[in-house]
């Protein structure tokens, strides 16, 4: 998918796998080189998760459209909103 030092450590990077109508789009997460890949999509609407805010701590992805939070170790969605975090990305 991508070489390791693709991906700043406490950063995430979105990666395309494919080309066209076939192509994949992956958010690639690396908090102290723990890897996490998810959709780079957010499930509510057609916005770019790796363009969002990145919490390590608390292991969340806020999405920079309308600020859900998920879970990069879980595929649901927080349900809480959180005030805006700097990115690292």
């Amino acid at each position: 998918m991508c070489d390791l030092k693709d991906v700043d450590n406490n950063s995430m990077k979105r990666i395309v796998v494919g080309s066209g109508n076939d192509s994949s789009k992956y958010c690639v997460i690396n908090i102290e080189n723990d890897i996490y890949v998810i959709d780079d999509v957010c499930s509510h609407a057609d916005f770019s998760l790796s363009q969002g805010f990145l919490d390590g701590k608390s292991k969340e992805v806020e999405c920079p459209k309308h600020s859900a939070c998920l879970l990069y170790t879980s595929p649901s969605p927080r349900d809480r909103t959180r005030s805006r975090m700097p990115s690292f990305a």
